[in-house]
């Protein structure tokens, strides 16, 4: 009778170190994986945030612009209570309301006589220049019956930097 020698079936599986080699190289893609995706964050939060404040400066300016336009005219002249100031105008506007534009760095603030009323129009502001013309648009308005522009110009701090607006508002002298 022949001797029975045990078979030995063929061992599967992975070793230990091929286990761990594994385990280092997935903690590796994972970590560089983790790295692209944090700054792809970063970038969209600093967009985001230079986006909204840069709609912010462009819907002050609007609204400064807006405001501007309604200055009231008597007799040929505007309504503007404060001399030519670079960085403040207070006018009657057609509604027979005193209209008070400042600038308080980093804020510049609308205020109102009828309802009284007060609100900050834009923020984070590191400059504010009024420039007034006259009806050519070079020259430089000397009174309120010559005043043909004003000529409106904000630099706003933003997350990518300092951002620089500006805009010419035809008076209208009606």
């Amino acid at each position: 009778m022949p001797a029975h020698r045990p078979t030995h079936r063929a061992v599967t599986g992975y070793t230990m170190i091929e286990l761990v080699l594994v385990i280092v190289i997935i903690g590796i893609m994972g970590g560089v994986g983790a790295q692209v995706f944090s700054s792809g964050l970063t970038a969209y939060t600093t967009t985001a945030a230079s986006l909204d404040e840069l709609n912010q400066l462009r819907f002050g300016m609007e609204r400064i612009a807006r405001e501007l336009r309604e200055i009231r005219y008597t007799a040929g002249a505007a309504q503007i209570v404060t001399p030519f100031s670079a960085t403040q105008i207070t006018f009657t506007n057609n509604d027979g309301n005193v209209v008070t534009l400042t600038t308080s760095i980093p804020n510049i603030t609308l205020a109102y006589t009828t309802p009284a009323a007060s609100a900050t129009l834009l923020r984070n502001i590191t400059a504010l220049s009024l420039a007034y013309k006259q009806n050519d648009g070079a020259t430089a308005a000397t009174a309120t019956n010559n005043l043909g522009f004003v000529d409106i110009t904000v630099s706003a701090q933003v997350a990518s930097g300092v951002y620089t607006r500006s805009t010419r508002v035809a008076m209208r002298s009606l």
